[in-house]
């Protein structure tokens, strides 16, 4: 065989090389998209469910927090009111 046959050989093998090499990156990023598809999807159908459930958490939480400041709002209420009545001059903080 003369080097001409193994020179043609190297290159068929290089092209085949860079092929199966390119191939990879373009099948990662067709499963990549066909993932961000199915993610759309599954966003579209959950996500105002999510945002409901998440806006009825937010108003429980701020009726409970109401509930459990208003003591202490009283008595701060009481507490300015003493020391105006009895002239005890500014807050110490």
């Amino acid at each position: 065989m003369s080097l001409d046959v193994w020179r043609d050989l190297a290159v068929i093998l290089l092209a085949l090389e860079l092929f199966l090499a390119g191939l990879i990156p373009l099948v990662l990023f067709f499963f990549g998209i066909r993932g961000m598809r199915w993610l759309e999807r599954q966003a579209r159908t959950y996500g105002p469910i999510t945002r409901e459930r998440w806006h009825q958490v937010d108003q429980k939480v701020h009726r409970v927090m109401k509930v459990v400041r208003q003591p202490f709002e009283k008595s701060q209420q009481l507490a300015e009111m003493t020391r105006a009545i009895f002239g005890l001059g500014e807050d110490v903080q």
